[in-house]
């Protein structure tokens, strides 16, 4: 069997988490890691890098100039996804990058036209729709074996401290410091997973997610940034149903991802509080079916390892442009069709060590409005404004293009 040679650009951050995923969850029979690119590549400390000998670079450019690729993973910060993409196609380079690939509906269609150029895979890293977990879960709710949806609700609150977003030149940032459009937030990077596996699990095809047709949305931020780090959201789908979307960085409590995914047949559920938790699904008859843990090192992984059978044998790739479309789409509304709300100052408390700023009782709010199925203006919060409630499809910026990728 040939080995799939790969290029990874991203060697800190997430990057690192890949080189983790690499040496640890896939078969090395199956791959060769031919170029590490990092711009700071003289400052990067990484034994198994070094104990593989595994050449190391400054640019994808200088890679390129010197070597080929099947596969190239990019891990490198958002502002570089969409070049990164080009350029890697360009050179014969099947791709995964990472979520999320570009902040608009355009570039997004502009890199999946690029791939049918080139005659290139594309996959984009929302490792839940690549792994085991959430795939026999979707392939059990096309089969019908749940029912007809009734509600889909998920929560986060993870606490983001000082740090998070002064070690970074994008992140809470809606442009960078060059004007480009970046987009960063709660809902599109650090709990972008989880909304977007609302869209993907309802998907009409395993390679496909649903576009909602209406949602209420607020949006808040409690830190000094040009972004929002706290969103809530409700939508309706068009064969009925409801999705329900909650997430905070200023919660004053860690709350890892829960979900429950209500239908006329059965419970689906993952809950927070267990470590690695499993996703189970409870019938009305009582039959209990457990789906396995998508945040594992092994689930995480998955993408990776359909990647490298898309490439070696042309398997087909579950989480593609047009997968992610949708929730390009309620992002871009997010951004375009409401404000973004302060969190009230007078509840706003600091934490030293490490440094951050939280939203007292904020987290305790968030769970109630999930317990509910409500948002916070409609809970009677008194530091909650009323949300604002847009079409998706409206939202996008390039309509008529999006719309085949919008069904």
């Amino acid at each position: 069997m040939k080995r799939v040679r790969i290029v990874l650009s991203g060697a800190s951050g997430y990057g690192a988490y890949y080189l983790k995923l690499l040496s640890g969850q896939v078969d090395p029979e199956r791959f060769e890691l031919v170029g590490l690119v990092d711009p700071l590549v003289s400052s990067v400390d990484l034994p198994w890098v070094q104990e593989q000998k595994i050449p190391m670079y400054a640019s994808l450019e200088e890679f390129y100039r010197e070597q080929k690729a099947d596969l190239a993973i990019l891990s490198c910060p958002i502002r570089f996804h969409k070049e990164q993409c080009l350029l890697a196609m360009a050179n014969g380079s099947h791709v995964l990058c990472e979520k999320p690939l570009v902040p608009t509906i355009e570039e997004a269609l502009e890199l999946q036209e690029a791939a049918r150029h080139y005659g290139r895979y594309l996959g984009i890293g929302f490792q839940w729709s690549f792994c085991s977990p959430i795939l026999d879960f979707k392939r059990d709710r096309l089969a019908g074996r749940f029912g007809k949806p009734v509600m889909l609700k998920t929560l986060i609150s993870w606490k983001r401290y000082d740090a998070y977003y002064q070690n970074s030149s994008w992140k809470g940032r809606i442009r960078d410091a060059s004007g480009n459009l970046v987009r960063d937030s709660v809902a599109t990077n650090a709990t972008a997973h989880y909304l977007h596996n609302l869209f993907f699990v309802m998907g009409d095809e395993m390679g496909s997610a649903v576009l909602p047709q209406r949602v209420s949305y607020a949006a808040y931020r409690g830190k000094e940034i040009e972004s929002f780090d706290t969103c809530f959201a409700r939508g309706q789908f068009a064969g009925g149903g409801e999705f329900l979307y909650i997430a905070t960085h200023s919660g004053d409590e860690e709350m890892n991802p829960r979900f429950s995914y209500i239908f006329e047949n059965a419970t689906v559920t993952m809950e927070a509080p267990q470590n690695n938790p499993h996703i189970i699904a409870e019938f009305a008859d009582g039959t209990r079916v457990d789906y396995g843990a998508p945040q594992s090192d092994a689930s995480n992984a998955e993408k990776i390892i359909r990647m490298l059978d898309a490439v070696a044998d042309g398997a087909e790739i579950p989480c593609t442009v047009p997968t992610i479309l949708p929730h390009l789409a309620v992002c871009t509304g997010f951004f375009e069709e409401a404000p973004i709300f302060s969190l009230p100052a007078d509840r706003m408390q600091r934490e030293t060590d490490p440094a951050g700023t939280f939203m007292k009782g904020l987290t305790q709010d968030c769970l109630t409005c999930y317990e509910r199925g409500c948002l916070p203006h409609e809970a009677g919060f008194d530091w909650a404004y009323p949300e604002t409630t847009f079409d998706p499809s409206r939202a996008a910026s390039c309509r008529s293009q999006a719309a085949d990728g919008l069904r």
